[in-house]
């Protein structure tokens, strides 16, 4: 997690804890950025070596798990809250 063992021991167990998921997550997302990176480095030879009628998009290719579940955790807007979005962007009824 690169620190010492001072920097351990001068560390509260909260700020220890916050360090420990900032590199955890920092570690996930190097990996995500390897395994986007490889899609598209295959993306690209599949569409260079085919009939070039019909490309393909990376996510056609393969979609991984966290995009699923990116997906997945997305709603459609309701209408009560485009009426309220448009509402606060004319600023006929701002109640902030």
């Amino acid at each position: 997690m690169g620190m010492n063992s001072e920097d351990f021991w001068d560390m509260t167990p909260r700020e220890f804890h916050f360090k420990m998921e900032g590199h955890f997550e920092r570690e996930m997302l190097k990996e995500r950025l390897n395994w986007e990176r490889t899609r598209w480095a295959a993306c690209w030879m599949v569409n260079v070596h085919g009939d070039g009628k019909k490309t393909i998009q990376p996510r056609e290719l393969v979609e991984f798990d966290w995009e699923k579940e990116e997906r997945a955790a997305r709603k459609p807007i309701t209408q009560e809250e485009l009426i309220r979005a448009k509402e606060l962007y004319d600023g006929d009824k701002f109640s902030g």
